[in-house]
């Protein structure tokens, strides 16, 4: 998160590669609800969250028993652009 950070107070903007790893690492350290944000927040930098960032998001949810926080993510994939994937389901279901 700090890189992160670092990035953007040297106005270097982020890509969609920084943004899923970053919410990748938040889930390794139960950071869901940062998580959680990173995925709002990509829509600042001009990124549609794909499957990877929601993939991502949804597992560092269930990785913090935030079931519901889960099955809103993934209901919030439920679209023709962003198409959930095996991950998505797996994870959603390990947070039940």
């Amino acid at each position: 998160l700090s890189l992160l950070e670092s990035l953007l107070q040297l106005a270097v903007a982020p890509d969609r590669v920084t943004y899923i790893s970053t919410i990748g690492a938040c889930e390794k350290v139960g950071q869901w609800e940062q998580a959680v944000e990173l995925l709002k927040h990509m829509h600042s930098y001009g990124f549609q969250p794909d499957t990877s960032a929601f993939s991502a998001a949804i597992s560092a949810c269930s990785g913090s028993s935030e079931w519901q926080r889960a099955l809103w993510l993934l209901e919030e994939m439920h679209s023709p652009t962003i198409p959930p994937n095996t991950i998505a389901y797996t994870a959603a279901i390990g947070a039940c």
